[in-house]
């Protein structure tokens, strides 16, 4: 029986690790986050910007959502699942990165 309990807690911890977002991306994203095309609205400062970028990198969205942010644009039309998300993040943003 304690076989199975540990490939679980196994394959989850190999999940988790899987979400690390990789510096180049967390590098080109804050750059998006940085710019006056900034799908935030507004130019964040470059520490603020770190912080946010590798917070979407890492929180699981959709490639299409990704992509959104990486083109300057707002992930208001997203799935719901991302949606979800994005309220997650905003609060994760709000106490990590302000």
């Amino acid at each position: 029986m304690r076989r199975p309990v540990v490939l679980l807690a196994s394959a989850a911890l190999l999940a988790a690790c899987s979400q690390s977002a990789e510096p180049q991306e967390v590098s080109a994203l804050s750059k998006q986050l940085q710019s006056k095309q900034s799908p935030v609205g507004v130019p964040l400062p470059k520490d603020r910007a770190n912080c946010v970028a590798k917070i979407y990198l890492e929180a699981g969205l959709s490639d299409k959502s990704l992509k959104r942010l990486q083109d300057g644009k707002s992930l208001a039309a997203t799935n719901e699942d991302d949606q979800k998300a994005v309220r997650e993040i905003n609060q994760k943003i709000a106490s990590d990165c302000l």
